[in-house]
């Protein structure tokens, strides 16, 4: 980071953070309190967020307690497409310095379905998986994360089939109060792509 714009919000403003800018060679400029219109960038990338995330919710008539996954979809996308105001480069790109791997994208909320294991008791002729929806990219490891509207849990899972094209799930209900056993993996901020 070069330059640091802030609108004097005490947050970037103090006297710890001053030291940190000037030891580490970073401008800070300051626009003027309440004028978004000053941070054009900033506030171009936030509107460009809420959209994005927005779209995916609506798309797929997704309840809004799932904002928070559309909206990290969505940064995650972005970071992976080419931007020409930055010389047709991705942020990801210019952040870790080579092209990301777009190859296990998938469209948001879709259908998975994943194959029960078989520790877990599945019979041989009984029912041998479970159909889930897709949430997105888990931050700090591979995979997807899924949430089931059966048992109403949030989770990671490593190589589930997907159904993009067609609903083959039956309908579910979704209930706010989302069960998350491992949520070790928060939303990426814009601009600053996970790897």
């Amino acid at each position: 980071m070069k330059t640091l714009w802030t609108d004097q919000g005490g947050e970037y403003v103090n006297a710890v953070l001053k030291n940190y800018w000037v030891e580490n060679g970073i401008a800070l400029e300051l626009t003027v309190p309440h004028t978004p219109e000053q941070n054009g960038v900033a506030e171009h990338l936030n509107r460009r967020i809420l959209d994005k995330g927005c779209t995916l919710l609506k798309d797929v008539n997704a309840p809004d307690f799932f904002w928070a996954d559309a909206f990290a979809t969505a940064v995650y996308v972005i970071n992976r497409t080419v931007s020409s105001s930055a010389g047709d480069t991705m942020p990801y790109e210019a952040f870790f310095g080579r092209r990301p791997d777009v190859s296990g994208m998938r469209v948001w909320f879709s259908d998975v379905f994943v194959h029960h294991l078989k520790n877990l008791g599945s019979k041989k002729l009984g029912e041998q998986g479970h159909c889930i929806k897709f949430l997105g990219y888990p931050h700090n490891s591979s995979g997807y994360r899924t949430y089931n509207p059966v048992s109403h849990k949030v989770d990671v899972i490593h190589a589930p089939i997907f159904h993009e094209e067609a609903c083959p799930c039956p309908s579910a209900t979704f209930k706010s109060s989302v069960s998350k056993p491992d949520d070790n993996d928060k939303p990426a901020a814009a601009g600053v792509p996970p790897e």
